[in-house]
């Protein structure tokens, strides 16, 4: 790896370990912990909120990539692929819960949850890898019935996406432990739900 690279690297993993621990970072701090000079840091992502946005980009792209990977060996059946894609979602939120903090408590001044919807939802070469699938899973061919089941599956994945966030936040009632894609029957029932309703 060059030496430039490794830089950029260290600087992206110090900046995601910091949003994680405290929701916010400095230059500076980013600087202390990747152990890579102010100037070098500015030099690289230009400004902290360029790096920020390399970061979203880069976690985003993991959670893509992870996907990808999954339907592109996947069978026709659908149940182990809509577990799996809630397995990838599930610790791809706790992994990154401190960059989705930052992103939702910041989103009103520069629209950074706006910024990853566009990545997940209209990125057009994985969009069309989703709908070839959903086809084929489905057997329907109406394209605007896929995007509705598009939007559908989306949407199913980010709520209790949000109830992880929260539950890990320590602001959800214990109550609702119950209710968590971390209790093995629940996420079952979710699932066999989910897959009623894309199959629908």
């Amino acid at each position: 790896m060059k030496k430039s690279d490794e830089a950029r690297q260290k600087i992206m993993h110090a900046t995601i370990e910091l949003l994680s621990k405290q929701g916010h970072a400095t230059i500076k701090e980013i600087s202390d912990m990747s152990h890579v000079n102010v100037a070098a840091v500015n030099y690289y992502y230009g400004d902290k909120q360029s790096l920020y946005n390399k970061v979203i980009d880069y976690v985003s792209e993991e959670l893509k990539g992870n996907i990808t990977k999954l339907i592109d060996g996947s069978t026709n059946d659908l149940e182990p692929v809509v577990k799996e894609v809630i397995n990838i979602i599930y610790h791809w939120t706790l992994k990154y819960n401190g960059v989705l903090k930052y992103m939702i408590g910041n989103n009103s001044q520069d629209g950074k949850e706006a910024f990853m919807f566009n990545h997940l939802f209209y990125d057009e070469a994985f969009s069309k890898k989703i709908y070839a699938h959903l086809e084929e899973y489905t057997g329907i061919h109406d394209q605007e019935l896929l995007y509705i089941k598009y939007m559908i599956i989306f949407s199913s994945f980010a709520f209790p996406m949000m109830i992880e966030f929260i539950r890990n936040e320590g602001t959800l009632n214990d109550s609702m432990h119950a209710t968590s894609l971390s209790q093995p029957s629940f996420k079952k029932k979710y699932i066999d739900e989910l897959i009623k309703v894309i199959m629908d």
